[in-house]
């Protein structure tokens, strides 16, 4: 992507903080940069920016990636394709197999840190690391020995209602996209799309979507926001136990998507 950008004449600039957004302006600790649009896509760390402090909480995702399988051992397992797939419980797993044929799995189930904290610790956590390889290996119980080579993780950004947004206010030219709950590969893609024609004043089929213009309203302030999305992901894992023993979906999280706004 950036080599693409590149190439059609865009400069990207790298390790340079942003210590102050405003309308048409950016400050940094080398000088302010002035534009006409503004475009915060911060993500998992929009938390970092003192005003947008709520907007957005930051969950960590960490994934394992497996040592690279021979064609037996992918065949075994029943893997033919590189087609990225998860299943419906509601600590969310996914899964992909690389292009030199290892087997990235991934997972949610990290906690969430108070005052939407964000450090490089949160990525790696031994416990959540160890679950997503033993549900790895549910699912695949031929990779039984295989080792784990990787282990890493992410900050997601989520909003107080689970949708992601795309908004841009032509008098001040600041714009956001963003919020996109772990979908970003594919979301950010249409993101875009919806920003650049929200800014050219283009109405299309995409500026017309639900997120164009969404508005999420903000977390709680904390202690609340670390109790909150902390009991919600223990119930989130609960429901997978209650669904594993009733065959039924849960009634837990059916209360908790009613209080939340997730689904």
């Amino acid at each position: 992507l950036a080599d693409i950008v590149k190439h059609l004449g865009v400069t990207i600039y790298e390790n340079t903080p942003a210590n102050e957004i405003a309308p048409k302006t950016v400050r940094t600790p080398g000088g302010t940069i002035r534009a006409n649009n503004v475009i915060v896509a911060t993500e998992g760390f929009t938390s970092r920016i003192p005003q947008l402090r709520r907007n957005v909480a930051p969950l960590h995702s960490l994934v394992i990636a497996t040592e690279p399988l021979s064609a037996d051992q992918l065949s075994q397992a029943g893997i033919y394709s590189r087609t990225a797939f998860n299943d419906m419980r509601n600590m969310r797993i996914y899964a992909q197999q690389t292009i030199d044929n290892r087997i990235v799995f991934g997972g949610r189930g990290a906690p969430y840190n108070f005052a939407s904290k964000i450090a490089a610790d949160f990525e790696r956590n031994l416990a959540i690391h160890e679950k997503i390889a033993a549900t790895m290996l549910e699912f695949f119980p031929s990779l039984e020995g295989v080792q784990i080579t990787h282990r890493w993780g992410g900050a997601l950004g989520v909003p107080r209602d689970w949708h992601p947004s795309v908004t841009h206010n032509r008098s001040t030219g600041m714009g956001w996209a963003g919020s996109y709950v772990g979908d970003g590969v594919t979301t950010s893609n249409l993101a875009a799309r919806i920003l650049r024609d929200q800014i050219l004043g283009i109405d299309s089929p995409e500026s017309r979507l639900p997120i164009a213009n969404h508005a999420s309203p903000r977390w709680e302030p904390e202690p609340l926001r670390w109790i909150g999305i902390n009991a919600g992901l223990r119930a989130a894992s609960l429901g997978d136990t209650e669904e594993k023993l009733t065959g039924s979906p849960s009634r837990i999280v059916k209360t908790l998507e009613a209080l939340t706004g997730a689904h």
